[in-house]
């Protein structure tokens, strides 16, 4: 054969291998892969959503370079220069994306168009007057199979919206009243709005993207912008206003997948269970996932009937078991109210085999616990999941119970503050009244206590227990404590030779007010020449420290007015020092600290301290 025949380039088997393999990318259930004709001005292919076997005609029109040359780095990006006639071109057509296949890394990566454009944007290049003729943009975006969600989910929202603006303009050209009270006449100035609601939500500034799309919503109805309106409402905890937008969508769906979710959950948190349940399940009807199925069980659970709830979580195992923690744990919960401890316990014990580390499922193990009187390996559970999570509100008020338990009522009172610090709110819901009082009947196995707690202003507190004890409990908003001693170095040795105990206070009006509660009940003598610094001569202060496995716990008593605190693992070591210090000594000092004013107040002569 003669070798005097016309060539083919090796860049047309690129191009054309590069199209091959895009074409087994694309997921065939949701986009139908169209050729262009006519000649090639910057659009290779279009792709034609799909709803189900129904064309749409909503579609994108993609240009498709391909490089054999250079491989994608190792940060993930690809840099690839971008003719600017093309992407002028394809910016006419407003959901168009630019798509590069890497062959040496055997990936493709691709982006909006519109998000190129604005990248120039931000770097002063206009791509319609610009002189360039090409622009160099660095490629990050893998177009993977979850990639065609996200353009799904894009364009059809995209082409709904277009859609009903173009209608309504058409109608007339009809003086349409905008968003913050401006005229808008043009689909260009809504597609601006639409993008703006969009940025607001990325942002998280949800409630200001809510009014946003609340205000497009009333003159664009559609499906697209009411879930957007409902998905927001919902995340800013507006319930009522959630239902509202999911109700607009099921008038005309009832079938419509998030909606049915959105209102169940919405139903759910307004504790209006049953409700909640019908919706859920037609949901569930329609797809079932783990948010369906964890909020059925959840609302039959709050409906008295966590039988019913049961079915629902052990079906998620089979579903999801990235969540079988979470699941486990609602399991044993439901079966310890049905009185099946076995169960509670099994379900629990797996919870635990799972992640060790669930402060959660230790916190609740320590529950199950308690019930039958092992307080000491309950006292185990609750401290080991207040060394992962300090705020655990479980764990918080087991520890605080059994401590009641064994009559140990200062540090009780030191976790029945801590526990009104961090969950105050959920225990004192009336925000009205000045004083409120909460009874807490704690019932376990064998035995019944009740504990009064009684809010006094919005940071005093007073605890009552069973045998006629009263603490009163004044909650700062941010303090800390230490425990150590005053080292002297000697020849490179240091030696601890006075022992402390350290409250720090961030807030002054915490610090004077402390202090002034100190001196208004015992009596000490100022040094002459040091303002600052007391000594404790008659003894009227008494310390009880108690060493605990991880941390250290103290209670300093000035009479009738005391201070807590309770140290971290790392403070061991300076326990460790105080102890060292103390045998000698006999005495320690202790620090009141403003931390906004750097001054320490110190009380030195302390003698009744009480380690164990």
């Amino acid at each position: 054969m003669s070798d005097n025949l016309p060539t083919r380039l090796a860049t047309f088997d690129q191009e054309e291998d590069s199209v091959l393999k895009f074409k087994l990318l694309v997921p065939k259930n949701k986009y139908l892969v169209r050729t262009e004709s006519g000649g090639d001005y910057g659009v290779d292919l279009i792709l034609e959503l799909k709803n189900n076997q129904s064309m749409t005609n909503f579609r994108i029109h993609m240009q498709l370079k391909s490089n054999s040359t250079r491989k994608v780095s190792n940060g993930g990006t690809f840099g690839f220069s971008v003719p600017v006639s093309t992407l002028n071109y394809l910016m006419n057509q407003p959901r168009s994306i630019f798509v590069v296949y890497v062959e040496k890394s055997n990936c493709f990566l691709w982006e909006w168009v519109a998000e190129i454009n604005k990248v120039c944007i931000d770097k002063g290049m206009e791509l319609s007057s610009t002189t360039q003729k090409e622009v160099k943009y660095e490629f990050q975006k893998e177009l993977a199979y979850k990639s065609f969600d996200e353009i799904f989910n894009m364009v059809t929202n995209h082409g709904t919206f277009t859609r009903e603006v173009s209608l309504r303009l058409m109608n007339g050209f009809e003086v349409v009243p905008g968003v913050g009270g401006q005229i808008v006449d043009t689909i260009d100035t809504f597609r601006k709005e639409y993008e703006q609601a969009q940025e607001l939500e990325k942002g998280y500034k949800f409630a200001k993207a809510l009014e946003k799309y609340d205000a497009l919503s009333k003159f664009l109805k559609t499906e697209g912008i009411y879930a957007k309106c409902a998905i927001l409402a919902e995340s800013i905890n507006d319930y009522k206003r959630a239902i509202s937008y999911c109700d607009k969508i099921l008038n005309n769906n009832t079938c419509h997948f998030e909606a049915n979710i959105i209102k169940g959950t919405s139903l759910g948190q307004l504790r209006k269970y049953r409700e909640a349940i019908t919706v859920l399940e037609k949901a569930l009807s329609l797809e079932e996932n783990f948010i369906v199925l964890n909020n059925l069980g959840y609302s039959w659970w709050m409906n008295n009937h966590p039988e019913k709830a049961t079915k629902y979580y052990l079906r998620i195992l089979q579903v999801d078991q990235s969540k079988a923690v979470q699941t486990h744990i609602n399991l044993a919960l439901c079966y310890d109210q049905m009185f099946n401890f076995s169960e509670a316990f099994r379900h629990i014990a797996i919870a635990l085999e799972i992640d060790p580390s669930s402060s959660k499922a230790l916190a609740i193990a320590g529950k199950f616990h308690r019930f039958f009187g092992r307080n000491d390996i309950a006292e185990e559970y609750f401290r080991r999941s207040l060394d992962i999570n300090p705020h655990d509100y479980v764990a918080i008020s087991g520890l605080a119970l059994i401590l009641v338990e064994r009559r140990e009522s200062f540090e009780a009172a030191h976790y029945f503050g801590i526990w009104m610090k961090d969950h105050g709110q959920t225990l004192f819901k009336n925000k009205r009244k000045k004083e409120q009082n909460v009874l807490i009947v704690d019932m376990t196995w064998r035995s019944i206590n009740p504990i009064l707690l009684k809010q006094l202003t919005k940071r005093k507190f007073m605890v009552s227990f069973e045998n006629g004890e009263e603490h009163h409990i004044e909650i700062q908003k941010k303090d800390w404590v230490a425990i150590g001693a005053i080292l002297e170095k000697t020849e490179d040795v240091e030696i601890p030779i006075l022992p402390y105990l350290l409250k720090v206070y961030e807030q002054e009006q915490d610090a004077v007010q402390t202090i002034k509660q100190i001196l208004q009940r015992v009596s000490l003598t100022q040094y002459a020449f040091m303002p600052d610094t007391y000594v404790d001569v008659n003894s009227s202060i008494q310390v009880i420290i108690k060493e605990l496995e991880k941390s250290v716990f103290f209670t300093i008593v000035f009479n009738d007015f005391r201070i807590t605190g309770s140290t971290n693992a790392s403070d061991k070591v300076g326990f460790k020092q105080f102890i060292k210090s103390f045998s000698s000594s006999k005495e320690i000092q202790i620090h009141i600290r403003d931390e906004s004013k750097r001054k320490n107040i110190i009380i030195s002569g302390v003698k009744k301290v009480f380690i164990s």
